[in-house]
C-alpha cells in the first residue's frame, strides 16, 4: 500500500534512512541503527496511510529510543 502512496520526497528520505541502516550496521553501531531504523519504519507507516498501525510504533519508538 505503501508504493502507491509515497510522495518522491518520503521516497528520498526512506532511501536516504536506508543507506543510514546499512552504514550503522556496517560499523556495529547499534544505538545508531535502531534510531534510523525507528525513523525509516516510521516513514512507511505514515505514507501507508494505516493510521492504527502508526499509534502502535510510536510507543514502541519512545521504548527503544531511551
Amino acid at each position: 500500500m505503501t508504493a502507491s502512496r509515497i510522495s518522491e520526497a518520503q521516497l528520498a528520505t526512506t532511501c536516504e534512512l536506508f543507506a543510514a541502516m546499512r552504514a550503522a550496521h556496517s560499523t556495529a553501531d547499534m544505538d545508531g541503527l535502531v534510531e534510523v531504523d525507528l525513523g525509516f519504519r516510521d516513514v512507511i507507516l505514515r505514507t501507508s496511510g494505516q493510521v492504527f498501525m502508526s499509534v502502535l510504533h510510536e510507543p514502541l519508538g519512545r521504548a527503544l529510543s531511551s
